[in-house]
């Protein structure tokens, strides 16, 4: 199926090639099991206006309000969780006039070109009726980060914003997966299926840094060396792959820059890693 998979519907034909960081895609001219549910987050919430640099045109978009949130913990791949309310659903900005989405910390950070290849590729062929809705569903949330994806693509965007995307789509898979009810008859199904969808995003986000750590200056979408290797070795052991997690925890723990405290964290993460490897 593919991350970008149902964006037919709304006027983009993307062909089946595997999404990699590298790839931009062909077009055509078609038209821990904790549950919780989702809560009224509307106060949570309020509309800011952009303009879209891709159409020019304004439109509204909900945001967060980061003096009512409250952090509980994070898993270990960083993903954040909070009281009440999922804030990964309002990360993306989407521009429900063309199509154009990215994270709101780099909504409007394209260049001339990029504008051009994005208006081209995806702004010529969309079309979306914008439910106007007081807060965004997971499902909602994933098209915007759909979308976010194949600007990304389109435009160029470098492995790393790429990365980051697919780490985020991953975890926002993982928050739809902790609000389906386990009494429903098709809760071991559902879990399954986002499950792989979830693993497919977490492959892509690992691949991509991979390319950002050896072609990219530090710092990588936020992170240094130390703290995007431990992110590596987490994603990796997720994925199954906890070879390539031993090999960075090594160079964590023989460095003499890292703390000791961040050390003590790595060789509990290589002691889980071996266990994989032995079993």
């Amino acid at each position: 199926m593919g991350l970008l998979s149902g964006l037919e519907a709304l006027g983009i034909g993307v062909s089946t090639q595997k999404i990699t960081p590298d790839h931009r895609p062909v077009f055509t001219k078609k038209k821990k099991k904790h549950i919780r549910s989702e809560h009224d987050e509307r106060g949570f919430l309020y509309e800011k206006k952009y303009i879209c640099p891709v159409c020019d045109r304004e439109f509204e978009a909900l945001r967060v309000k980061k003096s009512g949130l409250k952090l509980i913990g994070r898993d270990d791949d960083l993903r954040p969780r909070y009281v009440d309310i999922d804030p990964l659903k309002y990360d993306i900005v989407f521009c429900p006039r063309c199509g154009y989405s990215a994270l709101a910390d780099s909504y409007e950070q394209l260049m001339p070109y990029q504008r051009r290849w994005i208006y081209e590729g995806v702004a010529m062929h969309f079309h979306y009726e914008n439910p106007h809705n007081e807060e965004y569903s997971y499902d909602e949330a994933y098209v915007h980060y759909q979308f976010a994806l194949l600007c990304a693509m389109v435009g160029g965007a470098k492995a790393s914003v790429k990365a980051r995307l697919c780490l985020k789509m991953a975890w926002l898979i993982r928050g739809k997966a902790e609000t389906i009810n386990p009494r429903l008859p098709v809760y071991e199904k559902r879990q399954k299926a986002l499950r792989a969808k979830e693993l497919e995003a977490l492959r892509l986000a690992l691949v991509g840094f991979e390319k950002a750590r050896n072609y990219e200056g530090y710092p990588v979408a936020g992170l240094g060396q130390t703290a995007l290797d431990m992110l590596m070795s987490s994603l990796s052991m997720e994925v199954g792959d906890p070879e390539t997690s031993v090999a960075l925890l090594q160079g964590i723990i023989a460095s003499k820059a890292v703390k000791d405290k961040l050390k003590e964290k790595a060789r509990s993460m290589m002691s889980t890693a071996m266990k994989m490897i032995s079993a």
